[in-house]
């Protein structure tokens, strides 16, 4: 039986600008809103960590420019299950990682999250866990092997 397609444009829009939109599974969506609700100060300044970077990656066409890696971060190419690699990009906060890969959906670029790691403790990736983002990207309809 043949896996259900799955399409980035009916995940949730987290954050949308002039050129870009951020775009997350509703699961993922979900965590986020759990990790930047509470006020403790953590919290507080992921929440404003992170919508600094949304801004930036949606407002200009050349947001690499404008982030630096502590920001968003080109983690790499692994194996997306279709027999190519995904290149995984990552927003970074406090601990906590936003993981998918920057595509066309609905002719906008748009970042398009489908993990997280809400505790990140070690510098280096969760190897894993970016494998398993590949999977779970190269199962959406609109995307495309770089």
């Amino acid at each position: 039986m043949p896996s259900e397609i799955l399409r980035a444009d009916s995940y949730v829009i987290a954050w949308t600008g002039s050129v870009a939109d951020i775009r997350m599974a509703a699961s993922v969506k979900a965590e986020y809103d759990q990790a930047i609700a509470r006020k403790d100060i953590n919290s507080i300044q992921r929440r404003v960590h992170l919508q600094r970077s949304f801004k930036e990656f949606c407002e200009n066409d050349e947001f690499w420019r404008r982030l630096s890696d502590e920001k968003l971060k080109r983690e790499g190419k692994f194996p997306d299950g279709n027999g190519t690699d995904a290149t995984i990009w990552v927003f970074k906060a406090w601990q906590w990682r936003l993981y998918g890969a920057i595509m066309k959906v609905n002719a906008r670029r748009c970042f398009v999250a489908v993990s997280v790691d809400p505790n990140k403790k070690r510098d280096r990736a969760d190897q894993k866990l970016l494998k398993a983002t590949a999977k779970s990207l190269g199962k959406l309809a609109e995307y495309k092997a770089e």
